[in-house]
């Protein structure tokens, strides 16, 4: 059933049990004066009955009535049986009354009072006399109740020849009856409030269940449009209204824009500083851009960092260049998240589009997002002409990573290292392939920072653990294997990885070289430091690599445990090109030695490459001048050759992968 059905049922349920509320109180009340009216015709009752047993035993005969009415009286005696009969039927006062004698009189045939001093006895009476029917009032009885005794006065017709001729009117104390009446009338009522007091309950409670129920359903209804962290859209309800501006764009020939936008290094957010802080951060962007932008806009938060903006009715490119614009400098503008001082950035892609699909609209938004990363963040990109076509790359890396993940497609290829003075080989480096699907490879400078992007390093560098350790046993003793660990490997727990790959193995962890890059030691010092220190506890040698590239702080070589220094391979490269880079690798090589730390040459190509780093006191060279990275089946062929130390390096490896600088 539909959330809209659902609500209409609910509706209608709170309408019905309403009206049984309202059906039971109306019930009750009218039970209740029907109650009360029946308590009063009982007693009314009472006393017409007593009326009638005390008129036919004391004044039945027209004679008495008429000596009354003649002024004349009663006997004594049959004053004193009225007196009898009338204490047994607790009569207080009767009078007679005639169209010619207005005078009521007593028992005792005095006069008590004149009925034309009482206008609603005289016009009772006169209604009887006229209608020559009995009646009982209990609101004409003379006598003061306000000693809580209950009087019932009642007319009775006396006839002549079947006319009436004149009423009788007499007062009796029905107090015994109306208690007796009332008792059973307020356990009546009180029996009545029960039950009513029950359906009311019961419907008030239905009610407020109902009610209660209504508002869970407007949660759930709202939490399947909404995000619960930031309140904004969801894909789901962003993908819709997507659809419906497109399609009121194809009618209007106005244009609908789309902006895609990450928060800057969010993961770095939430790895220093915790998910809560993370989390802030998402809140305080999404109310940053609520706040800032144009009312018609619709803004979701499609998971993660991720956002998504739709502005619709727009004439002019300029409009969603403004967007972009102002949507990048309001997040720059964020000081603090949550009670937390941060500063954030966000990286904006945006387009603009009168026809076409929402996935075509998606797609070249997530393309010119892509630009505005690689360019640098924390800036916008509207989507021109040909940037599709590396953001198609990119997704299509993603897709060959996951795949290669799924069926365990990933290869090592291995590369040399030699001892620069003798030319002796001492180590492999493990390096990262991943086949292209056509017979060669991808190379690593593009499917590594797709694989760092998709959080799934540390699945890749505990693989190449594994694989390199094991292989290594089958190696000479003193052949060293060389493996290179991603930052994200740091924020796991890394040692552990390293010790499950030796304990795997049994590789003697001294043969073991762990290579990190300076950035690594940039991002968490602390942490970076305390894990390094622990890796080299276990006897495995730290390597910091491409040295020459990036910052090259020498503050870092004495700060944390290295064992040995690979200077980048684009020095080597740069050797020609100037005297100063030749003096500047004889420095690195010299403090190398000063700080009892082994150098590497990487890029070594030709014989002048190995002769200048022989001679420049390099203590390891590797290079294509000895071998281009080989498949584990070579290896066995290539340790051969070297076994006695006396092989003299031939580019003999035509037939090898093109080289590929970048491994995990």
């Amino acid at each position: 059933m539909s959330h809209l059905a659902r609500q209409g049922l609910l509706d209608r349920t709170i309408v019905v049990n309403i009206f049984v509320g309202v059906l039971v109180a109306a019930v009750f009340v009218t039970v209740t004066m029907l109650a009360y009216r029946a308590a009063v015709t009982q007693t009314k009752d009472a006393a017409l009955y007593q009326a009638q047993s005390w008129y036919s035993s004391t004044l039945a005969h027209i004679d008495k009535v008429d000596r009354i009415l003649s002024g004349d009286g009663l006997t004594a005696a049959e004053r004193a049986r009225v007196r009898r009969v009338s204490e047994a039927a607790r009569l207080v006062g009767y009078g007679l009354y005639t169209e010619a004698g207005l005078l009521v009189r007593s028992a005792q045939g005095t006069i008590i009072f004149d009925v034309d001093d009482y206008p609603a006895a005289r016009e009772e009476a006169r209604r009887v006399l006229a209608a020559g029917q009995p009646s009982a009032r209990m609101d004409l009885a003379f006598h003061d109740a306000a000693d809580g005794t209950t009087f019932v006065s009642v007319f009775l017709p006396i006839f002549r020849d079947g006319v009436a001729v004149a009423v009788v009117n007499a007062s009796f104390d029905e107090t015994s009856v109306w208690r007796s009446e009332m008792s059973t009338f307020w356990q009546t009522t009180a029996g009545l409030a029960l039950l009513a007091a029950l359906a009311l309950t019961g419907t008030a409670l239905m009610a407020l269940m109902l009610q209660r129920q209504r508002r869970h359903e407007a949660r759930i209804a709202h939490l399947a449009t909404h995000d619960p962290l930031t309140g904004l859209c969801n894909r789901t309800a962003f993908a819709q209204r997507l659809r419906d501006a497109v399609s009121v764009a194809r009618r209007s020939g106005d244009g609908v824009a789309l902006f895609m936008l990450d928060v800057d290094r969010f993961k770095s957010i939430n790895d220093l500083m915790g998910h809560d802080v993370g989390d802030a951060a998402l809140r305080a962007v999404a109310s940053t851009l609520s706040a800032r932008l144009d009312k018609r806009c619709t803004i979701a938060r499609l998971g993660g960092d991720e956002f998504a903006i739709l502005q619709p009715g727009v004439r002019v490119k300029e409009q969603a260049e403004q967007t972009g614009r102002t949507i990048v400098e309001a997040v720059r503008q964020i000081e603090v998240a949550g009670e937390t001082p941060l500063s954030i950035t966000t990286s904006v892609g945006g387009t603009v589009a009168t026809n076409g699909d929402e996935d075509e609209l998606q797609r070249l938004a997530d393309a010119a997002l892509y630009y505005a990363k690689e360019a640098g963040r924390d800036q916008f990109v509207m989507f021109k002409d040909g940037m599709d076509q590396a953001f198609r790359r990119r997704s299509a890396l993603r897709t060959m990573v996951r795949d290669a993940l799924k069926k365990q497609t990933f290869q090592l290829y291995y590369q040399p290292l030699h001892e620069a003075a003798t030319g002796d080989l001492i180590a492999f480096e493990a390096l990262l392939r991943m086949p292209d699907g056509s017979g060669g490879f991808v190379s690593p400078a593009e499917f590594v920072p797709v694989a760092e992007e998709m959080s799934v390093t540390p699945v890749l560098g505990a693989w190449v653990l594994r694989e390199a350790t094991k292989a290594a046993t089958k190696w000479p003793a003193h052949l060293r294997v060389s493996v290179n660990l991603s930052p994200q490997q740091f924020q796991s727990d890394i040692v552990g990885v390293v010790e499950d790959a030796l304990r795997r193995s049994g590789l003697d962890p001294r043969r073991l070289e762990l290579e990190v890059t300076e950035n690594l030691c940039i991002t968490d010092p602390a942490l970076v430091g305390r894990e390094l220190t622990r890796l080299k506890a276990l006897g495995a040698r730290i390597v910091m690599d491409d040295f020459g590239t990036g910052y090259s702080s020498l503050q870092h070589l004495w700060t944390f445990p290295f064992d040995k220094l690979k200077v980048d391979r684009s020095c080597m490269m740069s050797l020609d090109e100037s005297e100063n880079v030749a003096e500047v690798m004889r420095t690195i090589s010299a403090m190398s030695g000063a700080m009892k730390l082994t150098v590497t040459a990487e890029g070594v190509e030709t014989d002048a490459h190995a002769n200048f780093a022989r001679d420049a006191g390099y203590d390891e060279v590797q290079g294509f001048l000895y071998s281009r990275p080989m498949p584990l089946g070579a290896i066995g062929d290539y340790i051969g050759r070297y076994r006695d130390g006396t092989a003299t390096p031939t580019p003999d490896n035509a037939n090898a992968p093109a080289p590929l600088s970048q491994a995990v």
